[in-house]
């Protein structure tokens, strides 16, 4: 057997695992002239300097992300030359620049300085004026996106051209971990919310922003922003050098299923997570139902109405106004069908506003007319009245052909005749039942005794 030994190679030896990836990030970048090396305000050659180190060490630098308002204060092909372009677009790092825009990329329209001087330096951002675009690092799978200026200039809408894009972009991908960097933090720019439906819905895993001078941690939020574990980690790293207190990078080391991150510069913080799985997004909430129309009938006895609810659309509350100064009001016991005693006879306008969980409705209004009732003195009320009246006065007497009829000029007053036994006795009687109103149940009653025990009397009753 021969053997060959060559210089510098150890047979039997197991070649080195080449290091996982590194990427670093962060915006708002530089101002319109040489930045300083040290961290504090302009501090873009600092930042800059952070990502050269990592660079030039064992493991690397994959990518150096440029989040948004990378050259203040209107990011002109002018501004560019006197500031970015000396620390992080400086030659030894633009193999590794990857760029977005942000808002004051935008203070130029089109934000054509933007898109007119990366080309130069050989950076890809994209297609002009649109500056959307994705790349693979390693099993992960890194995406560029757009929020010009709060998504008002290039559009997040659904359906718009670049969430049309990101989501067929999303979908193709075979990598198991996403990453996607634009300028704008979900809670800056509501307009945002289609596209985080699509990085929930995508199992997004990181999303790197901008815009807010400071740093915030890696934090799972929902596509509405409120927090959530499974949904997509957002990163603030607004410390690219302009101002704000703290400056430096995100560095992420980027493993097959997993990464680990860390601030690299004025303050410190560390974490890692592993890629999470495409889950379905939470159903929007269903919108609010249709206001009520409010209607309602009205019966009426007397001084009392009762009133029966009769609007539309599912409603849940009702203020009620009975038109004499009182009603059910909100916050109030809500009756769809409250009854009301009116203090006296009139025509009232009732009014009802019936509520659901889309809000107040419509107002109903109509007129309610309530009298006493009267009472009508009737020949059969006026015997009963008598009956009464005389058994308490005649106690053991038995009241033998009682008669009543109603006087001709007085319907709420009648007179009456009868007989009373008791014992072999008998004693005639006559009597007198007046109505005391047209509308109570109370008579007086006047009942003059001949014969036997002879008297008169006057009482009152009630019935």
């Amino acid at each position: 057997m021969l053997w060959l030994i060559l210089p510098g190679v150890v047979v039997g030896a197991t070649p080195a695992a080449a290091a996982d990836p590194v990427i670093m990030a962060a915006g708002d970048i530089a101002c319109p002239s040489a930045g300083s090396a040290s961290a504090g305000l302009c501090s873009d050659l600092y930042t800059s300097n952070l990502a050269r180190a990592q660079k030039s060490s064992a493991s690397g630098l994959a990518a150096l992300l440029a989040v948004g308002d990378t050259q203040y204060e209107n990011s002109t092909a002018a501004e560019y030359g006197l500031g970015f372009n000396l620390s992080w677009g400086a030659p030894d790092l633009r193999s590794v620049l990857r760029a977005v825009p942000g808002n004051h990329e935008y203070q130029v329209p089109g934000a054509s300085g933007y898109f007119q001087y990366f080309p130069t330096i050989g950076v890809n951002v994209g297609a002009s004026g649109k500056g959307w675009y994705s790349y693979n690092i390693g099993s992960w799978h890194i995406v560029a996106l757009n929020s010009s200026d709060g998504c008002q200039a290039v559009s997040c809408a659904a359906g718009s051209e670049q969430e049309t894009w990101l989501k067929a972009d999303l979908a193709a991908s075979p990598q198991a971990c996403q990453l996607v960097y634009w300028h704008h933090p979900q809670s800056t720019a509501p307009a945002e919310a289609p596209i985080w439906q699509d990085f929930y819905a995508a199992g997004v895993d990181f999303v790197i922003t901008g815009h807010v001078h400071g740093y915030t941690p890696p934090r799972g939020l929902d596509p509405s922003g409120r927090p959530n574990a499974n949904g997509p980690r957002e990163a603030i790293v607004g410390t690219g050098g302009k101002d704000g207190g703290v400056y430096g990078l995100l560095k992420m080391t980027l493993h097959a299923n997993s990464a680990d991150w860390s601030f690299v510069g004025t303050t410190s913080n560390s974490g890692s997570a592993t890629c999470s799985v495409s889950v379905a997004p939470p159903p929007p909430p269903p919108p609010p139902p249709a206001k009520p129309e409010s209607g309602f009938n009205a019966a009426v006895s007397g001084l009392t109405a009762t009133f029966t609810d009769a609007s539309t659309n599912g409603p849940s509350g009702w203020v009620w106004d009975f038109g004499d100064g009182s009603g059910i009001a909100p916050g109030a016991d809500p009756s769809p069908n409250p009854s009301h005693t009116y203090a006296r006879a009139g025509t009232y306008t009732v009014k009802l506003t019936a509520s659901n969980a889309g809000g107040a409705g419509t107002t109903a209004a109509r007129q309610v007319t309530v009298a006493p009732i009267a009472v009508t003195l009737t020949p059969a009320r006026a015997r009963a009245a008598l009956r009464r009246e005389v058994r308490k006065r005649l106690r053991h007497w038995k009241i033998t052909r009682l008669t009543c009829a109603r006087t001709k000029n007085n319907a709420r007053q009648a007179r009456c005749t009868f007989r009373a036994r008791h014992r072999g006795r008998t004693a005639r009687g006559s009597g007198t039942v007046t109505a005391r109103s047209a509308t109570s149940g109370s008579f007086r009653v006047k009942v003059r005794i001949s014969g036997h025990r002879a008297r008169t009397w006057k009482g009152q009753i009630k019935m």
